[in-house]
């Protein structure tokens, strides 16, 4: 059970950070989020990119688990990332 969560969006973070979602990094000056909980007494805390974020948000798969799901098993992620992949410079 959630006994406390607050996630905030980071404009530009200060150093690097591991994303949670795909376990990718998150470079020094990217937007992210900062995710604080309390679940079950187990207090945690991790960074998520932006597009990982909005990813979880949407997606019916992801959303069927209470844990955070690895995105590198959901297909619909793989799809839009390598589109972003694609159109970015």
């Amino acid at each position: 059970m959630t006994e406390a969560y607050r996630e905030t969006l980071v404009k530009s973070t200060r150093k690097k950070y591991l994303c949670a979602g795909c376990g990718t990094t998150v470079q020094q000056g990217d937007s992210c989020y900062s995710v604080f909980c309390i679940y079950d007494g187990e207090v945690c805390s991790y960074r998520l990119h932006t597009f990982c974020r909005d990813h979880l948000d949407k997606c019916e798969s992801c959303k069927e688990t209470d844990e955070l799901p690895d995105l590198n098993d959901c297909d619909d992620w793989q799809a839009e990332r390598k589109l972003r992949q694609e159109v970015q410079p």
